[in-house]
């Protein structure tokens, strides 16, 4: 039985209003976005209740703007980061061990991995998403899931998606949309793209279809009907591309890549590898708890997924290529992040987890990737038999 909800708002925006019939507001901290709410009667499982809210973001010359979760008239959002979440907000605890000793706070636990899930105070539930997205008349509006429906009124266009048993992470784009089709199969591929914007749209085409086959082949079905890459505004800073749920939003920039004029690796061949990967290693079928060592079962899938990808594609030569890459970029940085085993990793260590990449291959010339799919695939088939409720899972 629930008779209290404590409902936190997003620091970055104004809540305008936040309410409910069946909520009595009991305490609120503006400072730091905290709601505590009274309930008029008990909640009990598989009760509902319905929360009303409004806010605005403005960004502003002197504090600027949150560039990860950029809103923009023609580009993105990750807006899941602003909406009311529900419970105990981890990122507000004070982190610095000399600060919490001069409070007489005791040391922040562990992301301890003999925890069970149910006593992981690390852990965050999914959600069945159903959204409908109104935007301009001459913008599509991108979110997660599957579309179910699409019309427009009063020179508004409407959009409604649905998604099950996903994280409480989910993101929304609008923008003046090109669309390029193709299919793998029976599952449809879109390319949401900025009209002038269109020099590598074949090529990640082609890179879709061969992710979804050699994925398809090693690991198991694609969980849903649709792959859809958006674009997003280069307004937009923290990622070259992010995955949720059939959906993957990638940066314009990689639209912008020659590809044959020395810029680099085959960057579309990589961002589709590994983001496309995501929907078996984290967004669908794996979905580890957030703790220690949980970056191995998404991030490290993922860039060994990528690796298999530009071998197939480039050879063996190419793929030591990449791997030295990663390797530099984990030597040059592990003075700040410190050195951790992959299987106790912090999650959030992103370099400690891109050595992953260096390890899987490692293991790739020990043991071969005949074997190492097959190990995958396998803990892919035995993770389906467990209750979707107690994972919880990140993917970037």
């Amino acid at each position: 039985m629930i008779s209290e909800i404590l409902i936190n708002s997003a620091l970055d925006v104004s809540m305008l209003t936040l309410n409910s019939n069946d909520l009595i507001l009991k305490n609120k901290d503006e400072k730091f976005g905290q709601y505590l709410f009274k309930t008029k009667k008990e909640i009990m499982p598989n009760d509902s209740l319905e929360i009303n809210f409004e806010f605005e973001y403005q960004i502003t010359p002197i504090n600027g703007h949150q560039s990860f979760n950029a809103i923009v008239d023609n580009g993105s959002l990750r807006i899941s980061n602003y909406f009311p979440s529900i419970g105990y907000q981890l990122d507000h605890e004070i982190s610095d061990e000399i600060e919490r000793k001069k409070r007489a706070m005791a040391a922040l636990p562990a992301l301890d991995s003999v925890h069970a899930p149910i006593e992981n105070p690390y852990n965050y539930q999914f959600i069945n998403l159903n959204v409908l997205v109104s935007t301009s008349a001459d913008q599509s509006a991108i979110c997660v899931g599957e579309l179910t429906d699409h019309y427009s009124i009063n020179h508004r266009n409407y959009f409604h998606y649905r998604a099950e048993n996903i994280p409480f992470r989910f993101a929304v784009s609008s923008a003046k949309y090109a669309i390029q089709k193709s299919n793998y199969g029976d599952v449809s591929i879109e390319i949401f793209h900025d009209p002038k914007h269109h020099q590598n749209i074949s090529h990640l085409i082609k890179s879709i279809q061969k992710t979804l086959a050699y994925c398809e082949n090693n690991f198991g079905k694609y969980p849903y009907q649709t792959v859809r890459f958006a674009e997003i505004s280069s307004f937009t800073r923290g990622f070259a591309a992010t995955a949720y749920p059939a959906t993957i939003y990638i940066n314009e920039k990689q639209f912008h890549l020659n590809l044959t004029g020395g810029e680099g690796q085959d960057v579309i061949n990589e961002l589709a590898g590994h983001e496309l990967s995501h929907q078996w290693w984290g967004n669908a079928l794996l979905k580890p708890v957030y703790r220690q060592g949980s970056g191995v079962l998404t991030e490290t899938l993922a860039q060994y997924t990528q690796l298999m990808l530009y071998k197939n594609e480039y050879g063996e030569a190419k793929m030591l290529e990449m791997v030295e890459v990663y390797r530099e970029m984990y030597e040059s940085s592990k003075a700040f992040s410190g050195e951790e085993a992959l299987y106790s990793a912090d999650p959030d260590n992103a370099n400690v987890i891109n050595k992953g990449l260096v390890k899987m291959y490692e293991l790739y010339l020990l043991i071969g990737e005949a074997k190492i799919n097959a190990a995958l695939r396998a803990l892919l088939e035995a993770s389906v038999s467990v209750e979707a409720g107690d994972y919880a899972g990140f993917v970037g």
